[in-house]
Parts: C-alpha cells; sequence; structure tokens
C-alpha cells in the first residue's frame, strides 16, 4: 500500500498494518510543525517543544492522534488484543502528553453504582414481565430514571455491566447457569440514563464468548460508552486531573494476582492522578466479605490503588480504610434485568467526591445512597429508587455490620 497525501499517518496505519501489530511512534517536533503547516494543520495535542512518544495497538487506533476534540470525555488506554484471554495479557497504556494540568483546587464527583444486566435470559425474553419487554414498553430512559437526578448531576457514573450485547446467541458457553444478554442497541440505555462508564470484569462477561465481549465492547463504542476491566484500562480526563480505571475478576486474579499491579503501574506511567479499581468478588449473598475479598483488595491498595469498589455479591457489605487507600466491599445490585423475582432489593451507590489542590489529593468524601433495586417490590420493574425512612436505614445498619472499623455515615470525610 501506498501513504496518503498526507504520509503514514495513524489512519494509514490502522488500515494497513496487520492486527495487534505494535507501534512506536518517535516525534521531531521541528519536523512535525513543518508538516503541519505545510497540510494546513496547526491544532497540536502537545507543545512543539515537546517530543510524544507512545506505544499504540493498530487495532485500537481509529483517528489521527494530532487531533483530539476539545470535548472529548476521557482518552481510552490501549485495551489488550482482544483475541488473547485477559488474564493472559495486559498492554501499557499509551502515553499522550495533554494540556498543562489546572493549578489551585479541583473537585470531582464520581458515583458508582452495583451489578447491572441490561438485558433477559433466552428462557424469558420475551414473557410480558421481561426487561426487554420492559425497555420495548417504556425506552431506554426507564432503568436509570429513578436516580436520574443524582447521576446526571455527577462528573462521572460509573455500572457495572454484568451481562453481554449481542443481536444473536452464537458462541454460548456451555456448563453456566446463567447467560444475560441484551441486543446490542441497549448499549443506548447507558447515555439515556446518564451513565458515562462501564466497568467489564465479572463472570458474565463471557457468557457468549470471545465473541460476546468483543461485541459489547463495539456496543460500547458505538453508544459513546468507554469501558475497562477484562484487560482494558482507561482514563478519564477533569481539569487537567487524570483518573486511571481498571478492574479484575476473583478467576483472574488467581490466576494471575500481580495482574492489578502490573496495570496500576502502566497508569501511574500514563501520568494519573488516581486510581480506582474493581473486583468482582465474593460469596453470592453473603453479608459479610470473605478473606478471599479482603486478601485481594488489601493487595490492589498495596499496588497503588486509590480506591477498590467490590462487586457480585449481590447484597451490600461493608466499607474499610486500608494504607491510605479505601476499600468498598459491594454495593449490591442495580438495574438487574437477569432475574424476574428477586430475593435481595436492598443497593448501594456511592459518591467519591475527590478535593484535590495543584493535582494533590486533600480530601476523600464518601456519600452513601441506599436504594430499592425494584419500586414494585416484589415485582422487578428494573428501575432502582432512592431508600427512604426505615429502608434506609436498614441498608446503613447492613453496611456498618460488615464494617468493624469504621463509623458509617451517610457522608463520610477522609483526608487525602
Amino acid at each position: 500500500p501506498i501513504p496518503g497525501d498526507h504520509g503514514m499517518n495513524a489512519r494509514w496505519l490502522w488500515q494497513n498494518l496487520p492486527r495487534c501489530t505494535k507501534v512506536l511512534v518517535l516525534d521531531d517536533p521541528q519536523a512535525r510543525m513543518s508538516r503541519l503547516e505545510e497540510i494546513g494543520e496547526v491544532q497540536l495535542l502537545a507543545s512543539a517543544a515537546q517530543p510524544i512518544a507512545a506505544t499504540a495497538s493498530a487495532a485500537a487506533i481509529a483517528d489521527d492522534p494530532l487531533i483530539v476534540p476539545e470535548d472529548a470525555p476521557g482518552l481510552p488506554v490501549t485495551p489488550a488484543a482482544i483475541e488473547q484471554p485477559a488474564e493472559e495479557s495486559a498492554d501499557i497504556p499509551a502515553i499522550i502528553e495533554t494540556a498543562p494540568p489546572q493549578s489551585g483546587p479541583v473537585t470531582l464527583t464520581m458515583t458508582f453504582t452495583g451489578d447491572s444486566i441490561l438485558g433477559s435470559e433466552e428462557k424469558s425474553r420475551k414473557l410480558p414481565e421481561s426487561f426487554d419487554s420492559f425497555i420495548a414498553e417504556k425506552g431506554f430512559s426507564w432503568p436509570f430514571s429513578g436516580l436520574y437526578d443524582l447521576l446526571s448531576a455527577d462528573d462521572l457514573s460509573i455500572i457495572n455491566l454484568e451481562g453481554v450485547l449481542k443481536d444473536d446467541t452464537r458462541g454460548r458457553q456451555q456448563g453456566k447457569l446463567h447467560w444475560f444478554r441484551g441486543p446490542t442497541s441497549f448499549a443506548g440505555i447507558l447515555p439515556a440514563g446518564s451513565i458515562e462508564l462501564a466497568g467489564l470484569a465479572n463472570n458474565h462477561m463471557r457468557d457468549y464468548g470471545i465473541a460476546g465481549h468483543n461485541s459489547t465492547r463495539e456496543a460500547l463504542k458505538a453508544a459513546g460508552i468507554p469501558y475497562f476491566g477484562y484487560g482494558d484500562t482507561y482514563i478519564h480526563e477533569h481539569q487537567g486531573l487524570k483518573i486511571g480505571f481498571s478492574g479484575i475478576r476473583e478467576t483472574i486474579w488467581r490466576q494471575k494476582p500481580q495482574l492489578p499491579g502490573e496495570e496500576i503501574a502502566a497508569l501511574k506511567e500514563a501520568g494519573c492522578d488516581y486510581i480506582v479499581y474493581t473486583i468482582h468478588a465474593g460469596k453470592e449473598y453473603s453479608r459479610t466479605h470473605n478473606e478471599l475479598q479482603e486478601i485481594i483488595a488489601r493487595s490492589i491498595i498495596d499496588a497503588g490503588a486509590d480506591i477498590v469498589i467490590g462487586m457480585h455479591p449481590h447484597v451490600v457489605q461493608g466499607i474499610e480504610k486500608y494504607n491510605g487507600g479505601l476499600i468498598v466491599y459491594s454495593l449490591g445490585n442495580f438495574s438487574f434485568g437477569g432475574n424476574l423475582k428477586l430475593t435481595e432489593f436492598d443497593g448501594l451507590a456511592v459518591q467519591v467526591i475527590l478535593d484535590f489542590e495543584d493535582r494533590e489529593l486533600k480530601e476523600t468524601t464518601l456519600k452513601l445512597i441506599p436504594l430499592l433495586t425494584s419500586g414494585t417490590e416484589p415485582a422487578n420493574d428494573f428501575r432502582p429508587i432512592p431508600a427512604l425512612g426505615e429502608d434506609k436505614e436498614r441498608i446503613l445498619e447492613l453496611v456498618q455490620n460488615d464494617s468493624p472499623e469504621l463509623k458509617i455515615e451517610e457522608i463520610m470525610r477522609f483526608k487525602r
């Protein structure tokens, strides 16, 4: 192939190099400025005095890296090669120079929500009470409308997407008890509900094999929703700050316990000021976190993460302060389309409010938001709502019962 008029830029590399080829870009600032003037492009990602050195996967490059939209919500970090199991490989994020960080005070508010399944099981998909049927009747905005005011008022809302987005059943894995799937169009539920980021590190992301995992990624991309976990890392930018995200499920941690440390080191190398790591671990429906959850979470804090957010038990568990970091062991469920008959309706959303001064974290505030996963208990309407009165107090007490070292309050402040 012959490069186009603009030379061998990222788009040419993406179109012509074999998938997963590694590309090392060494930048000559003066030559870059001259070339940009020749072709009439004068917008720069970095100062001409600062060279750019980036390692990237050709499969992940879709646009010229010299031009970045000013309203881009964050910088996606290069994912692991999608043909390989996530437990076997994890690429180092691309290091990209951006505008100098904003000096002075900066506050970032993130809302974390629990396990969500945007779809149904095959056996119940066509029933009138299924998640798919509810969406067909009420529209994409329905699942998160009960907490929309909360989610739309923060800077970043994060969901644990526990299920596949795929338009057929090919690749369904044998030997599982449940297979959760929604059509790819259901990715549109997230922006409709003011969810800006999806975590994929869970035990249902491979219900339909690698094909289902990849289909989910592509559906999220099409909806403008970045993602992380299961071999992918992500960096969100906010007023010059960089917040890194990654996640792991328990079985992968057992196979490669050093993987979180490798991903955290790569995120730090990419300039992250704060690192969030999610874990999908524990015993389902246990009111207390177990020893393995504690080992995994603490090891991730020791590796450099600032906060660990836990998923999977489907019930609310406790909070721990450990070695300068915070651990939230389980948020329970959120919008749970997989099961029509729920046995547990108590859940929790957690807002993490970070106060920085000149890129140094000064204070972390946790705001606990007890919730009910359905507004029509004992039926499941897949629409979480705030818990009030006795329901609210009961859920906070559940958190306290699994938090022996902390006094649990709705608003909790921690220095640094």
